[in-house]
């Protein structure tokens, strides 16, 4: 475990070694707040003045940040670690160059701003969140850290950017890249929102779905919270690219059967050659929805269990059954 100070109580804040995060009001952000907290943590989150602080995570002490230089310097006074997680994520749609330097602008600018405000202050451990978009929208071959990048999108682009700022820090200061997969929870919105309306048509409607054999990586979020804190807390995180993801990766078919248990009904799926399946996407125009359940993309997560010892705390039975237990049916 790293150097903190580590209380057995996480009830004495007081005495506790501080973390600053970015983004605590977001999806990662609140259920990392929560497993810090649990570790023995005391957790500041870094808020722009139009943030309404209710909005924090309980036991979350504000930092009013908005941009500047030396308030952030402020708030990072006596932190052990920063793990930033804000950022402006992928839109589709959003591929003009005023989009391309909207993404530059929100999610470069400000890491190296808080990457500065790090150093000068002496913080110990920078875990910057990334994306495994890094390596591209899909993937025929397993994903590795060290393979060459291949953003997609603006989006992607902005993160690589952010992390070589990261990655050229002075040595002092420990840095840790973590790209994780697909992740999903309660309170997640977007894609994990689709796949269950999708699930809950497939339990009243046969669907043609029992092609898509494609292996995905994906994460659930408190797992993802999980591995965050091993990143703060481990001496060999430091330095490192971890992609980030559950194992093993699961075909999109079984998926939306495991999820069919976690919301009570039954999926009804039959098969239908995926060719076919692919024209029909693509002269509706989702073309894009379609790949994303069929195609396959794998990460390595071997480093996550032989470097740091980590392996997923919750399994993916139990992940989707907290994930939609709070969902309207």
């Amino acid at each position: 475990m790293s150097g903190a100070p580590r209380p057995h109580h996480p009830s004495v804040a007081a005495h506790a070694p501080v973390v600053v995060l970015t983004g605590a009001t977001g999806f990662v952000g609140r259920h990392l707040s929560a497993a810090l907290q649990a570790n023995g943590w005391s957790v500041h989150g870094i808020v722009r003045r139009a943030t309404d602080p209710r909005r924090l995570p309980p036991g979350v002490v504000p930092i009013l940040g908005d941009g500047e230089a030396r308030r952030i310097e402020e708030g990072l006074r006596g932190a052990h670690a920063v793990v930033h997680l804000a950022a402006r994520v992928h839109r589709p749609g959003e591929t003009s160059s005023r989009w391309r330097e909207r993404y530059r602008l929100d999610n470069v600018g400000p890491t190296e701003t808080l990457l500065r405000a790090a150093t000068s202050e002496g913080v110990r451990r920078f875990v910057f969140v990334s994306t495994v978009r890094v390596h591209g929208a899909a993937s025929s071959t397993v994903c590795r850290a060290d393979d060459e990048p291949a953003p997609p999108d603006a989006y992607a682009q902005s993160k690589l950017e952010a992390e070589a700022i990261v990655r050229g820090a002075e040595r002092e200061l420990e840095w840790v890249v973590v790209r994780p997969a697909f992740v999903y929870g309660s309170g997640g919105k977007g894609n994990f929102d689709r796949l269950v309306r999708l699930t809950r048509l497939a339990c009243h409607l046969p669907l043609p779905l029992d092609s898509l054999t494609g292996l995905r990586s994906m994460m659930y979020v408190e797992n993802l919270a999980s591995l965050l804190v091993a990143c703060i807390e481990h001496p060999a995180a430091a330095r490192r690219v971890l992609l980030a993801a559950d194992d093993p990766p699961i075909a999109s078919n079984r998926l939306i059967r495991l999820l069919g248990v976690a919301l009570g009904c039954r999926p009804r799926l039959y098969h239908c050659p995926l060719a076919l399946l692919r024209t029909m996407a693509s002269l509706l125009g989702r073309s894009e929805d379609l790949s994303r359940l069929a195609d396959d993309y794998v990460v390595d997560t071997t480093p996550l269990a032989s470097v740091l010892g980590w392996r997923s705390p919750i399994a993916i039975e139990e992940a989707l059954r907290r994930s939609v237990v709070t969902l309207p049916a």
